[in-house]
C-alpha cells in the first residue's frame, strides 16, 4: 500500500519541548487496570482546584493536561477508554448546572478556567482501540473495519474487544466523521494545539491482507491529515512501540520517552533505543510514564537511566500525581516541587541549548554556552554552567527560563549546609535574594540572605526546596514579555551568488565553525541593530551525503520561530537561502537524519552538513 502524506510535518504548531504535559484522570471506575485513584465521582471543579494547585508549584510553566475518564461510563469497565472508537460522549454525572445544561458544557468551561493557570487542555485518545459496548461497535463491525485473524476472528486487544483496520477506516470516511465531531464537540483543543493517541501500536489484520507496515503508513496518513485538516499536532504515548523506526517528524511529544527497563513483574517491553544526538527536543521529545510513576519518590528506585538523566526528560505525572491526591498528604506538593526539579525543570532548561558531544564512555553531553552534563566519580548526574554547579547530583539550583523575571528553584533529598551556588550571570547586580517555600496554596516568604562574590550560601532540610528571587522583587510578578527580538521574512532559495556588504552585521556561529561539517545542529547568530538587511546562507553537499536540512529562524529570547522554516535537500551544486530580517534574530540548522527523500521509514546516516559561506547585503 502507499499512502501520501506531507514529511516531516515538523515545524510544529508549538515548540512542546518548552511545555509540560501530563495527563489527568477525571475519574476511575471498575476494576483499575493500574490504580485505584478513589476520585469518585469526578467534579471539574476539582480538577480545575488541581489544576490551579499544580500551576501554584509549577511556578506558572505553559502546560497541557490530557484528560482521561471524559466519556459515558460502563459499570465494571476502566473508565479513559470506554467508549472508543467514540470521541464524543461525554457522561452525564459531569453535569453541573450552575455552567450549563450538559456535560460538554462542564468540560468546555473546565477548559476555558484551566487557561488562568497557565494550562491548556486537550485528551487522551486512541485512534486504534475499539470497545464491544461503544455506540459505534455495531457500524464497525458491519462494515468490516475490524483487524481480524487469518480465519476471519475479530483480533482482541488486552481488555479492549477489538482494533480498528486504520485502512479501512480513512478510505471508508469514518475516521474523518468521528474526529469532526470530536472537534465540534470541543473546539477549544483546536487552541491548545494538540491531541494525544495513546497506545500508539501497531497491528496487522491478515484476513484483510493488511500488514504492519500498511498500519505504520495508515496511521501517518491518519496524523498528517489531522494537521492539515484541523492544525494540531498528535502526541503518542511511546517514540516508536511495536515497530522499528521512531516516529521522528511525525509525532513532536511521546510521553514515553524513554527506554523501558524491566518492569517490577519481571516481564520486559522491548523499546527502540534513542540516540540524542540525531534527535533534538524542539523535533522529538518526551519524558516517561507507566508504572514507575507511582515510584518516582521511592528512595533508591532509578527511574531515569543515564542517558535521559544528562539530556533531560520530562514527567508526564499521570501517576505521580494521583497517587498522592489527598489533600491532607503533606508529601502532596513536595512531590510534585520534587519531581518538577528532577526532570521537567533541567529538561527545559537544557532543550534551549545545542547539544554539540556526547561522549558516551565517559557519560558527559557538552552543550552550547559552556553548559556540560556528565556522570561525576560518585555515579551521580551533575550539570555545570561555566564550571558551577546547577545540578549535583540530588542537589538543584537552575533558573527557570520560562520566565521572564528572575527566579531560581533549589532542591535536594539529603539537605546540606551551607553550600555554595553560583548565581546566574544576569544577577551580577543582586547583593541578596529573598527565599519563599512552594507550597500547593502558593509561596510563603522564609527568609532573606546575603550574596557575596555573586555566591549564595544556602542551607536546605531533607527534602527542602525553595524559590529565591532578588531581594525585594514580587515572586508573583510574572514579568513583562519581550517584544520579539526581530523578525524574519523568508524571500527565495536560488543558484545566483548574491551581494554582500561587509560591516553591516555582527554575525556569530554557536555550535561548531563557519566551513566546519556539524552532527547535529548550529545557530548563526545575526545582529543587524535597527537596520534592515538580507541574509543569505550558501550550503553545497559537494561530496553527494546526501544531507537533509531543517532551517528555522528564531527569537533570540525566547527560541520560538519568527520565520518561515525551510526543509533543505538536494543541493549537491550548491544553494542559497535569503531571507529579509530586522533586528537580531539566529537562523538555527538542523540535520535531519530520515532518508535522503523525506520517506519515514526509518533513521539513515545521512551526512553531517555544513554551512559554507553567509552574505549580508543592504536592502
Amino acid at each position: 500500500m502507499n499512502i501520501n502524506y506531507k514529511y516531516p510535518l515538523y515545524p510544529w504548531v508549538k515548540d512542546w519541548s518548552q511545555y509540560y504535559v501530563y495527563q489527568w484522570h477525571l475519574v476511575e471506575h471498575g476494576p483499575p487496570y493500574y490504580l485505584n485513584f478513589n476520585f469518585g465521582p469526578a467534579s471539574v471543579r476539582k480538577t480545575l482546584e488541581q489544576i490551579k494547585r499544580i500551576d501554584n508549584v509549577t511556578r506558572g510553566i505553559p502546560k497541557v493536561i490530557l484528560l482521561c475518564g471524559w466519556q459515558q461510563f460502563v459499570e465494571g469497565k476502566v473508565s479513559w477508554d470506554v467508549q472508543f472508537p467514540s470521541f464524543a460522549t461525554t457522561d452525564k454525572s459531569f453535569i453541573d448546572d450552575s455552567i450549563g445544561p450538559t456535560a460538554n458544557d462542564a468540560i468546555r468551561w473546565l477548559m476555558t478556567e484551566a487557561k488562568k493557570y497557565n494550562t491548556q487542555v486537550s485528551f487522551h485518545l486512541d485512534f486504534a482501540l475499539v470497545q464491544e459496548h461503544s455506540n459505534l461497535w455495531q457500524e464497525y463491525f458491519d462494515l468490516d473495519l475490524l483487524c481480524k485473524d487469518s480465519n476471519g476472528k475479530i483480533k482482541s486487544y488486552g481488555y479492549w474487544e477489538g482494533r480498528v483496520n486504520l485502512q479501512k477506516e480513512f478510505d471508508a470516511g469514518l475516521f474523518q466523521r468521528r474526529m469532526a465531531d470530536f472537534f465540534n464537540t470541543f473546539p477549544e483543543v483546536l487552541e491548545t494545539g494538540c491531541v494525544h493517541n495513546d497506545w500508539n501500536c501497531v497491528e496487522e489484520s491478515p484476513w484483510h491482507g493488511y500488514t504492519v507496515d500498511d498500519d505504520v503508513a495508515a496511521l501517518k496518513r491518519n496524523i498528517a491529515w489531522l494537521r492539515e485538516t484541523y492544525g494540531v499536532d498528535t502526541f503518542g504515548e511511546q517514540v516508536a512501540m511495536g515497530r522499528t523506526e521512531y516516529d521522528y517528524g511525525i509525532q513532536p511529544l511521546a510521553l514515553s520517552f524513554t527506554s523501558f527497563q524491566p518492569r517490577p513483574n519481571g516481564a520486559n517491553v522491548s523499546k527502540i533505543h534513542i540516540d540524542h544526538m540525531k534527535v533534538p527536543a524542539y523535533i522529538s521529545c518526551g519524558g516517561h510514564g507507566g508504572e514507575y510513576e507511582k515510584d518516582f519518590c521511592t528512595p533508591g528506585y532509578l527511574l531515569y537511566s543515564n542517558d535521559v538523566l544528562l539530556f533531560g526528560g520530562t514527567n508526564q505525572g499521570e501517576f505521580g500525581y494521583h497517587y498522592t491526591n489527598d489533600e491532607n498528604n503533606p508529601e502532596y506538593g513536595n512531590n510534585l516541587f520534587r519531581d518538577l526539579c528532577y526532570t521537567t525543570l533541567p529538561w527545559y532548561y537544557l532543550n534551549r541549548l545545542l547539544r554539540v558531544f556526547y561522549d558516551i564512555n565517559l557519560q558527559s553531553v557538552t552543550f552550547s554556552e559552556n553548559v556540560k552534563s556528565f556522570v561525576d566519580e560518585n555515579g551521580k548526574v551533575c550539570i555545570t554552567k561555566d564550571g558551577h554547579n546547577i545540578r549535583q547530583g540530588n542537589d538543584i539550583f537552575i533558573p527557570e527560563l520560562w520566565k521572564t523575571s528572575r527566579e531560581i528553584m533549589a532542591w535536594s533529598d539529603d539537605g546540606y549546609e551551607n553550600k555554595s551556588w553560583k548565581l546566574p550571570e544576569d544577577w551580577f547586580e543582586v547583593t541578596s535574594v529573598d527565599l519563599y517555600n512552594n507550597k500547593l496554596e502558593g509561596i510563603s516568604f522564609r527568609e532573606t540572605l546575603p550574596v557575596s562574590d555573586e555566591c549564595l550560601i544556602l542551607s536546605l532540610d531533607k527534602r527542602d526546596g525553595v524559590i529565591i528571587v532578588p531581594r525585594g522583587a514580587n515572586p508573583n510578578d510574572t514579568g513583562e514579555l519581550l517584544p520579539p527580538s526581530g523578525t524574519a521574512e523568508f524571500v527565495h532559495t536560488g543558484a545566483a551568488k548574491p551581494n554582500s556588504a561587509p560591516g553591516i552585521a555582527d554575525v556569530k556561529i554557536i555550535g561548531g565553525e563557519l566551513g566546519k561539517e556539524f552532527e547535529l545542529h548550529q545557530i548563526i547568530d545575526v545582529n543587524a541593530g535597527d537596520d534592515t538587511v538580507c541574509v543569505s546562507i550558501y550550503m553545497i553537499d559537494e561530496k553527494h551525503k546526501k544531507c537533509q536540512v531543517i532551517l528555522d529562524v528564531i527569537d533570540v529570547y525566547s527560541n520560538n520561530r519568527i520565520g518561515e522554516s525551510k526543509l533543505l535537500n538536494n543541493y549537491e551544486n550548491g544553494i542559497y537561502v535569503t531571507y529579509k530580517i530586522t533586528g537580531h534574530v539566529r537562523f538555527r540548522l538542523t540535520r535531519f537524519h530520515y532518508d535522503h527523500f523525506g520517506r519515514g521509514d526509518g533513521l539513515n546516516e545521512s551526512g553531517p552538513p555544513s554551512v559554507t559561506d553567509i552574505f549580508i547585503d543592504k536592502v
